[in-house]
Order: C-alpha cells, then structure tokens, then sequence
C-alpha cells in the first residue's frame, strides 16, 4: 500500500471504515487494541467493555472524542497517529477520571500552541503525555493558565 504524507481516507479506499463499536470483540483482561483497523468514529459499545483499563486505537481516523467518556476506568489510552485537529474535543477526556497515560503524537491538534497546557490541565492524574513525564509541577502550571484560554 502506498502511503503518502496526509492521513486522508483516500489513501485507504479498498478500506472500509468503520466504528469502534463494530470491531470490540479483541477485549484480554481490560485491555483492547485496535492498531490500523480503518476505525473513524467512537461510538456507544456495549457495557460489558466499559472496565477497560488499557485502549489502543493508534493508525485510525478519528476525529471525535465525544463518546470516550463510556471508558471511565481507561488508565492508558493510544490515539497516536489519528485525524484529531480539534481542541474542544479534547475536554472529553475530563471524562475519564483514572487517565494516566496519554499518547496524541501524530495527531493535528499536537501542533497547537496550547496543547500541552491544555491536555495536562485537563486530566488532572495524567503521569505521561506523549512518552513524557509529567510533574505536578506541569500541573499546578497548566491548570494556572487554563484560566487565560
């Protein structure tokens, strides 16, 4: 498959993209991934997953974090790598109470200024964005400035 610089669908055509919802069954001990399976939206899933603890779902295109909310016991998530360009979908994460690890990278929205700040004041027990290491001293700062965004 030939890749090329964007991470269009177009690039994917013989894919068929689809839902989180329509590919949840590879669920080990509240862990799933989902690495590279033409994934675009989350949506509803069934409750019997909202224990996972652990969530990749890196390579697809997502853009909306809307729903994530459904995973509250989620403490590492992977969305490396997807279609999310948006800030605003970011405070969605507040959802998810028990978030530690986070990885973004490859993402638009990481090319926003306020970025980091914003995703670091937002998700108050987050230990590690993006391979690093986060302090509460990163903490109190950004939830300092998020007072100016």
């Amino acid at each position: 498959m030939k890749k090329s610089s964007s991470r269009g669908k177009s690039q994917f055509k013989h894919l068929s993209m689809v839902a989180l919802s329509k590919v949840m069954d590879g669920v080990e001990d509240g862990k799933v991934s989902l690495v590279q399976k033409a994934i675009e939206r989350i949506d509803g899933v069934a409750s019997r997953y909202q224990g996972i603890m652990t969530m990749y779902l890196s390579g697809n295109f997502i853009e909306d974090l809307t729903m994530i909310g459904q995973f509250p016991q989620l403490k590492v998530l992977s969305l490396a790598g997807n279609n999310i360009s948006d800030l605003r979908t970011l405070r969605h994460l507040t959802k998810l109470p028990r978030l530690e690890n986070l990885c973004l990278s490859g993402n638009p929205v990481t090319k926003h200024q306020i970025y980091r700040p914003y995703v670091i004041g937002y998700c108050r027990v987050l230990k590690n964005l993006d391979s690093q290491t986060i302090t509460t001293q990163h903490h109190s700062e950004c939830e300092q400035q998020l007072v100016y965004f």
